[in-house]
């Protein structure tokens, strides 16, 4: 896609769906405290305004082997845009779904708890304590 992009439509954008996986474990390093519902990032910490940059290293971290994939595909999509002047941006969306994602428990957990209720199937939440609050973003 990017090589097709960069040939046949170098002025387009190209924008590529990523995933915060790509930052592996490193978000648990984070000084994190526990309110009511969620956890946030310790007042005062560089990310506690704006949430985590794209700049925080994905190096010296331990990446599912999805998100190694991400972090390729992450990569690539940079490089095109530095080395061959393209417009290109990674979103690093969350948990995302929508009418085609196929969940699992651990992974896609929003299209997984949906087929749990259609299938009348139990489904378990898994959180660490009562702060295991997620933000859901589905395509409209």
């Amino acid at each position: 896609m990017l090589e097709a992009t960069r040939t046949f439509a170098p002025e387009a954008v190209f924008i590529l769906m990523s995933t915060n996986k790509v930052y592996g474990d490193r978000p648990n390093s984070l000084p994190l405290v526990e309110h009511a519902t969620r956890w946030e990032i310790a007042e005062g910490h560089a990310y506690s305004a704006n949430g985590i940059p794209e700049t925080m290293s994905i190096d010296h971290t331990v990446h599912s082997l999805f998100g190694v994939s991400k972090v390729a595909a992450d990569l690539l999509v940079q490089e095109y845009g530095h080395y061959f002047g393209m417009k290109t941006v990674c979103f690093r969306g969350g948990c995302l779904t929508g009418p085609n994602h196929s969940g699992t428990q651990l992974h896609g957990f929003l299209a997984y708890l949906m087929k749990c209720a259609v299938t009348e199937t139990p489904y378990t939440i898994l959180a660490i304590r009562k702060a295991g609050a997620r933000q859901l973003t589905a395509p409209t």
